[in-house]
């Protein structure tokens, strides 16, 4: 670890190093890790065998008693030669245990050093992938955007074009095939099975719809429900997405673990933003459930909808990026595609970002929205300034935290509409109790106590600032 931080600071500065900083996390991922697994059960094992061995040799030191007792539990009559034959054997199996123990001992010595010697592998091992993601992430990868970049893009562009090489793998795809339909085919079977019910589904939301609004028939539980129908409509097409993925994984056009992991990104993409807009559909659960005006609902699942196009390539650089560093150095397409499509995500972030802190919203939601603004302004100074492995990876942070705002925001206004509903009960409750106590006191003719009514609305701002404070805890 010292040697590479100094060979760091030598070559700092130069584009070099972070070739040679991501060759070396790239060998470090992959150094083979065989290591000794259940060791501690083994060692645990070793100590309790030798502990019953050394209790063996303790009734065998004991030679005379351990004699007698052999003798008095035999039927048969044993003489004086006997017992020197006797005698010999055990000597024999005091020395063949002696043996014994000390190769145990030795064997224990070399699991409990072996372990140690793992334990400080681990860590060093943990402590160098450390230092080198560091590095890499402060490193610039490539050469900044400035004049003599545009100048010689078509050149740099068109070697890049010539030097790709698409040859498919089929023999190793035909090899690997069997393997992989294995398990494409539950996912497959499963996102069928959701098509087929997926009329089903509907009836089922559309009977929660109707009983919403009914004092009887409503509760807290029918936006879930709701949600999680939904959830299951839009299911199989993500299905569909990680069984192509998975039947694609070895045909040679691109590394297995490349494609495994851009179309587990992908699909993970379209659920989250196939769900959010079904929400935000007319007559959906945003505008029946959530009471969200319908001008309002359209202009946010238009706003949705476009961003999806930037970010679905974005998904695939930044995935690319992280699983293939050392591919970032000479590609000037993709750094131009990243420059492009960020600057196309600020645009289209930026009514959302403007049209929320216009609203009533409230500090943290305020913040939120300025450094959703400002976030892909700042990944294009990074990319331009030759920070791209930088750019695409803060990148990669920047897609999930949109679904973790989109998830937040769903258990969010499914939390306030539970609030919302309890506190109607309540209210009703209250007003039935007052009623029937009002009748029981005309009915009587006594005098009626007036009572201290409950702020309502000072409960629910509670139970609201509760449930923010738990959701922010949560995500």
């Amino acid at each position: 670890e010292r040697n590479l931080n100094e060979q760091v600071q030598m070559l700092k500065g130069n584009l070099l190093l972070s070739r040679i900083l991501y060759q070396l996390y790239q060998q470090l991922e992959a150094a083979p890790s065989t290591l000794v697994k259940n060791l501690e059960e083994q060692i645990a094992d070793l100590h309790l065998a030798q502990f019953e061995l050394s209790q063996q040799r303790d009734q065998l030191f004991q030679k005379t008693q351990y004699l007698d007792n052999l003798i008095a539990s035999s039927r048969e009559t044993v003489s004086e030669e006997d017992k020197a034959s006797l005698a010999k054997l055990i000597d024999t199996r005091i020395s063949l245990l002696d043996q014994l123990n000390r190769q145990m001992d030795a064997q224990l010595t070399n699991a409990i050093s072996l372990q140690l010697t793992q334990q400080q592998l681990t860590r060093i091992y943990a402590s160098i992938e450390f230092t080198l993601q560091q590095h890499i992430f402060w490193v610039s990868s490539n050469k900044p955007i400035d004049g003599k970049w545009f100048i010689n893009w078509p050149s740099h562009a068109y070697k890049q074009v010539s030097d790709l090489v698409l040859k498919p793998d089929w023999q190793g795809w035909g090899d690997m095939l069997l393997a992989v339909s294995l398990l494409a085919l539950p996912l497959l079977l499963v996102g069928g099975l959701l098509l087929w019910k997926r009329p089903t589904l509907v009836k089922r939301q559309q009977k929660i719809t109707k009983d919403l609004g009914r004092f009887r028939q409503d509760s807290q539980w029918h936006t879930p429900r709701a949600l999680l129908y939904t959830v299951l409509q839009r299911l199989p097409g993500t299905l569909f997405i990680l069984a192509a993925g998975l039947l694609l994984a070895y045909c040679g056009l691109l590394s297995p673990r490349l494609i495994f992991q851009i179309t587990l990104n992908l699909a993970l993409g379209y659920l989250v933003f196939s769900v959010y807009l079904s929400v935000m559909r007319p007559g959906g659960i945003g505008e029946s459930h959530f009471r969200i005006p319908r001008d309002e609902l359209q202009a946010k699942r238009n706003s949705m909808r476009y961003l999806w196009l930037p970010l679905l390539p974005l998904i695939m650089l930044s995935t690319k990026a992280v699983v293939e560093p050392s591919s970032l150095g000479n590609d000037v397409i993709g750094q131009g595609m990243t420059m492009l499509l960020l600057g196309l995500t600020a645009y289209l972030v930026l009514p959302i970002s403007r049209a929320r802190i216009k609203g009533e919203a409230s500090m943290l939601q305020t913040m939120t929205a300025v450094a959703l603004a400002l976030a892909p302004v700042a990944l294009m100074v990074l990319a331009a300034l030759g920070y791209y492995y930088t750019a695409l990876k803060l990148t990669g942070r920047l897609i999930e935290s949109f679904y973790l705002i989109i998830i937040w925001s769903l258990v969010y206004r499914t939390a306030l509409r539970g609030l919302e509903l309890a506190a109607r009960r309540l209210a009703y409750r209250r007003a039935v109790a007052k009623r029937e106590h009002k009748s029981s006191e005309d009915a009587e003719g006594g005098e009626a106590i007036e009572e201290q009514p409950m702020d309502l609305e000072e409960v629910s701002q509670q139970s609201l600032r509760l449930t923010r404070i738990m959701l922010l805890v949560v995500f």
